[in-house]
């Protein structure tokens, strides 16, 4: 939930803060002070990586350029910046989404339409500001800019902001261009520990912006930029941002390999002779056979 908030303190640059800035269509002034080589081919995507540390990620939308002021038809197709999406961690560890195309912000995907005369709310340890611009430079034009503010870091000590403003521009078919300018604590240990990267980075920015740029809508796309925004944009710039394929399924299992036929290799047979016990022989004497018994009985006589 949002409450209004008394002005804070700005951020203040030190060797330790990465300022980066990107405007017009588009340049881009790394935070080392040095500029990007971008041109933003849009035969890509429209979204780009405009930084990303581990305390936060910001992208980039672009749009092409109608017509050249100076020419009819231009050399190249030239894109412009129109809209940013971004997510911080504040000091309480919690993270907090911000989006801004123009007058339309989105704060934890709440719209908001902000005037010159928005009060400032906060956003747990985060803080959305309006600010009036009584210096405009060749980067922040217009009268006024918009700033999204976290405490970023141990006690608040390491903050991150992003401070956008817009003008009319009759040759973006968003009616508008975009200056960004991105500033975060603990720049130089994020950069040397391999933790930071994007168009803002010095590491790897050699490849130019085109490597940075996002080709389908990824998890990160769908986290970061409001479903209205992206529609909206799409219909503006004549950009659609295809959905991710899905992940290839996994190849099917192969079948084992047949088992080898077990062979068993028994030890040559040993043959034994054993010879046979020995037999005695007993010689018995011949046997007698006795003659039967006959008895003999007198003859009967008859008394008459």
């Amino acid at each position: 939930m949002s409450r209004l908030v008394e002005p804070a303190s700005a951020l203040h640059a030190s060797a330790e803060t990465c300022s980066c800035w990107m405007w017009s269509d588009p340049h881009v002034e790394r935070c080392d002070g040095t500029y990007a080589r971008f041109d933003g081919s849009l035969d890509q995507s429209p979204i780009f990586t405009f930084a990303s540390w581990p305390k936060g990620f910001v992208q980039s939308y672009h749009c092409p350029i109608s017509k050249c002021p100076r020419q009819e038809t231009p050399k190249r197709e030239v894109s412009g910046l129109v809209a940013l999406a971004a997510s911080f961690s504040d000091g309480a560890g919690a993270a907090h989404s911000f989006a801004v195309a123009g007058s339309k912000v989105w704060v934890d995907g709440m719209a908001l339409e902000l005037t010159d005369q928005s009060p400032r709310l906060a956003f747990g340890e985060c803080m959305l500001s309006r600010n009036q611009l009584n210096h405009p430079d060749s980067r922040h034009t217009g009268r006024f800019n918009t700033s999204f503010r976290c405490d970023n870091g141990v006690g608040g000590a390491l903050p991150v902001e992003l401070v956008t403003s817009s003008w009319p521009e009759p040759y973006m078919a968003t009616g508008y261009l975009t200056t960004a300018n991105l500033q975060f604590g603990g720049y130089a240990a994020e950069l040397h520990g391999g933790d930071a990267d994007g168009l803002c980075m010095t590491e790897g920015s050699n490849a130019g912006g085109d490597a940075y740029g996002t080709t389908c809508a990824t998890a990160t796309v769908k986290a970061l930029w409001p479903d209205a925004l992206l529609q909206m944009l799409e219909a503006k710039c004549n950009r659609t941002l295809p959905a991710c394929p899905p992940p290839p399924s996994p190849a099917p299992l192969s079948p084992p390999p047949p088992l080898a036929p077990m062979t068993t290799t028994l030890p040559p047979a040993t043959w034994t002779q054993t010879a046979a016990p020995a037999t005695a022989t007993v010689t018995l004497p011949p046997t007698t056979t006795k003659a039967p018994e006959t008895t003999t009985l007198p003859p009967t006589t008859e008394t008459t």
